[in-house]
Protein backbone atom coordinates (compact mmCIF):
# COMPACT_ATOMS: atom_id res chain seq x y z
CA UNK A 1 0.00 0.00 0.00
CA UNK A 2 0.91 3.34 -1.05
CA UNK A 3 -0.63 6.49 1.07
CA UNK A 4 -1.56 9.37 -1.69
CA UNK A 5 -3.47 12.47 -2.15
CA UNK A 6 -4.87 15.25 -4.94
CA UNK A 7 -3.58 18.51 -4.45
CA UNK A 8 -2.39 22.24 -5.82
CA UNK A 9 0.64 23.06 -4.94
CA UNK A 10 2.18 26.10 -3.76
CA UNK A 11 4.81 27.86 -5.86
CA UNK A 12 8.54 28.92 -4.44
CA UNK A 13 8.35 32.10 -3.06
CA UNK A 14 4.40 31.64 -1.77
CA UNK A 15 6.03 29.02 0.60
CA UNK A 16 8.91 31.74 1.62
CA UNK A 17 6.54 34.15 2.40
CA UNK A 18 4.53 31.82 4.65
CA UNK A 19 7.75 30.37 5.93
CA UNK A 20 8.65 33.75 7.37
CA UNK A 21 4.52 34.39 9.04
CA UNK A 22 5.18 30.65 10.46
CA UNK A 23 8.50 31.84 12.04
CA UNK A 24 6.81 34.93 13.40
CA UNK A 25 4.15 32.52 14.92
CA UNK A 26 6.69 30.33 16.84
CA UNK A 27 7.77 33.63 18.60
CA UNK A 28 4.25 33.76 20.25
CA UNK A 29 4.73 30.21 22.12
CA UNK A 30 2.57 27.25 22.05
CA UNK A 31 3.11 23.64 21.27
CA UNK A 32 2.08 23.61 17.46
CA UNK A 33 3.92 21.45 14.86
CA UNK A 34 4.19 23.90 12.04
CA UNK A 35 4.41 23.45 8.32
CA UNK A 36 7.64 22.80 6.69
CA UNK A 37 7.73 25.22 3.42
CA UNK A 38 8.70 22.53 0.66
CA UNK A 39 5.73 20.50 1.92
CA UNK A 40 2.97 23.28 1.78
CA UNK A 41 0.14 22.65 -0.33
CA UNK A 42 -4.12 22.63 -0.79
CA UNK A 43 -5.33 19.05 -0.92
CA UNK A 44 -8.05 18.82 -2.82
CA UNK A 45 -8.56 15.00 -2.02
CA UNK A 46 -7.19 12.44 0.27
CA UNK A 47 -6.93 8.95 -1.05
CA UNK A 48 -5.22 7.35 2.09
CA UNK A 49 -3.38 4.06 1.73
CA UNK A 50 -4.09 3.12 -1.75
CA UNK A 51 -3.24 -0.40 -3.79
CA UNK A 52 -0.16 0.76 -6.24
CA UNK A 53 -2.04 -1.10 -8.85
CA UNK A 54 -4.70 1.46 -8.80
CA UNK A 55 -2.53 4.22 -9.54
CA UNK A 56 -2.74 3.83 -13.29
CA UNK A 57 -6.94 3.82 -12.92
CA UNK A 58 -6.69 6.91 -10.67
CA UNK A 59 -4.15 8.62 -13.35
CA UNK A 60 -6.33 8.40 -16.21
CA UNK A 61 -9.68 9.58 -13.88
CA UNK A 62 -7.57 12.14 -12.55
CA UNK A 63 -6.89 13.78 -16.25
CA UNK A 64 -10.41 13.09 -17.38
CA UNK A 65 -12.24 14.83 -14.41
CA UNK A 66 -9.65 18.47 -14.87
CA UNK A 67 -9.49 18.16 -18.39
CA UNK A 68 -11.96 21.27 -18.96
CA UNK A 69 -10.72 23.58 -16.03
CA UNK A 70 -8.47 26.16 -16.54
CA UNK A 71 -5.64 27.53 -14.88
CA UNK A 72 -6.87 29.30 -11.64
CA UNK A 73 -6.14 32.78 -10.40
CA UNK A 74 -6.58 33.10 -6.37
CA UNK A 75 -4.82 34.51 -3.03
CA UNK A 76 -4.68 33.79 0.07
CA UNK A 77 -6.11 36.48 2.14
CA UNK A 78 -6.98 35.48 6.04
CA UNK A 79 -6.03 33.29 8.85
CA UNK A 80 -8.35 30.23 10.29
CA UNK A 81 -8.54 27.60 12.59
CA UNK A 82 -10.09 24.39 12.83
CA UNK A 83 -12.82 24.60 14.50
CA UNK A 84 -11.52 27.97 15.54
CA UNK A 85 -8.63 30.52 16.03
CA UNK A 86 -9.49 30.78 19.80
CA UNK A 87 -8.97 26.94 20.24
CA UNK A 88 -7.84 25.41 17.80
CA UNK A 89 -6.67 22.23 16.30
CA UNK A 90 -5.49 23.31 12.95
CA UNK A 91 -4.34 26.37 11.95
CA UNK A 92 -4.64 28.26 8.25
CA UNK A 93 -5.25 30.29 5.94
CA UNK A 94 -8.19 31.00 3.78
CA UNK A 95 -8.15 31.20 -0.15
CA UNK A 96 -10.07 34.35 -1.47
CA UNK A 97 -10.04 34.84 -5.18
CA UNK A 98 -12.14 32.22 -7.22
CA UNK A 99 -12.67 30.05 -4.14
CA UNK A 100 -15.89 28.53 -6.06
CA UNK A 101 -13.89 27.40 -8.81
CA UNK A 102 -11.41 25.72 -6.52
CA UNK A 103 -14.15 23.75 -4.75
CA UNK A 104 -15.63 23.13 -8.67
CA UNK A 105 -12.27 21.63 -9.11
CA UNK A 106 -12.46 19.20 -5.81
CA UNK A 107 -15.62 18.28 -6.64
CA UNK A 108 -15.02 16.80 -10.01
CA UNK A 109 -11.49 15.12 -8.61
CA UNK A 110 -14.14 13.77 -6.30
CA UNK A 111 -16.51 12.40 -8.45
CA UNK A 112 -13.60 10.83 -10.49
CA UNK A 113 -12.00 8.89 -7.18
CA UNK A 114 -15.68 7.43 -6.73
CA UNK A 115 -15.57 6.16 -10.27
CA UNK A 116 -12.23 4.38 -9.54
CA UNK A 117 -13.52 2.99 -5.77
CA UNK A 118 -12.64 5.36 -3.27
CA UNK A 119 -15.55 6.90 -0.45
CA UNK A 120 -17.13 9.91 -1.27
CA UNK A 121 -16.03 12.14 1.66
CA UNK A 122 -18.79 12.75 3.84
CA UNK A 123 -17.67 16.06 5.22
CA UNK A 124 -18.11 19.58 2.95
CA UNK A 125 -14.87 20.84 0.90
CA UNK A 126 -13.10 23.72 2.32
CA UNK A 127 -10.15 24.81 0.68
CA UNK A 128 -7.77 26.22 3.03
CA UNK A 129 -3.75 26.20 3.14
CA UNK A 130 -2.47 24.44 6.76
CA UNK A 131 0.26 26.23 8.74
CA UNK A 132 0.25 24.00 11.55
CA UNK A 133 -1.66 21.60 14.22
CA UNK A 134 -1.90 22.22 17.58
CA UNK A 135 -0.56 19.29 20.03
CA UNK A 136 -0.65 21.09 23.13
CA UNK A 137 -3.50 23.76 24.24
CA UNK A 138 -0.49 24.27 27.24
CA UNK A 139 0.50 28.06 26.63
CA UNK A 140 -1.13 28.45 23.76
CA UNK A 141 -2.96 31.77 25.04
CA UNK A 142 0.03 34.20 23.77
CA UNK A 143 -0.20 32.43 20.19
CA UNK A 144 -4.09 32.62 19.57
CA UNK A 145 -4.11 36.38 21.53
CA UNK A 146 -1.78 36.63 18.19
CA UNK A 147 -3.64 34.93 15.67
CA UNK A 148 -6.75 37.41 16.57
CA UNK A 149 -5.16 40.51 15.73
CA UNK A 150 -2.81 39.20 13.00
CA UNK A 151 -3.48 40.71 9.46
CA UNK A 152 -1.08 39.98 6.28
CA UNK A 153 -1.51 41.12 3.03
CA UNK A 154 -3.56 38.94 0.37
CA UNK A 155 -1.08 37.44 -1.20
CA UNK A 156 -1.60 36.21 -5.04
CA UNK A 157 -1.30 32.85 -6.22
CA UNK A 158 -2.06 31.46 -9.64
CA UNK A 159 -2.58 27.25 -9.53
CA UNK A 160 -1.60 25.73 -12.85
CA UNK A 161 -1.35 22.02 -12.32
CA UNK A 162 -2.83 19.14 -10.18
CA UNK A 163 -0.80 16.77 -8.74
CA UNK A 164 -1.06 13.15 -7.25
CA UNK A 165 1.10 12.82 -4.75
CA UNK A 166 2.80 9.72 -2.41
CA UNK A 167 3.30 10.36 0.75
CA UNK A 168 5.73 8.57 2.77
CA UNK A 169 6.07 9.15 6.66
CA UNK A 170 9.39 9.02 8.24
CA UNK A 171 10.24 10.32 11.77
CA UNK A 172 11.37 13.74 10.22
CA UNK A 173 8.57 14.41 8.85
CA UNK A 174 6.54 13.70 5.15
CA UNK A 175 8.97 13.00 1.98
CA UNK A 176 6.49 13.77 -0.98
CA UNK A 177 6.70 12.34 -4.28
CA UNK A 178 4.81 13.77 -7.51
CA UNK A 179 3.09 10.73 -9.30
CA UNK A 180 1.59 12.48 -11.90
CA UNK A 181 0.84 16.20 -12.66
CA UNK A 182 -2.03 17.36 -14.52
CA UNK A 183 -1.34 20.94 -16.17
CA UNK A 184 -4.65 23.27 -16.42
CA UNK A 185 -5.44 24.84 -19.37
CA UNK A 186 -3.43 27.92 -20.33
CA UNK A 187 -5.97 30.93 -19.82
CA UNK A 188 -6.56 31.83 -16.40
CA UNK A 189 -10.16 31.91 -14.95
CA UNK A 190 -10.35 35.27 -13.21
Amino acid sequence: MIRLFIALTIDHDIMQKFSAIITDFKSHGGKVKWVDAKNMHITLKFLGNTDPNMVESIKTELNKSVANFQAIESEFSSLGGFPNLRKPKVIWTDLEKNKDVVIKLAQAIEHACVAVGFEKNSKPFTPHLTLGRVKSYDDLSGLTEYLASYQFENLPINFNSVKLIQSTLTQEGPIYRTLDEIKLTERFCN
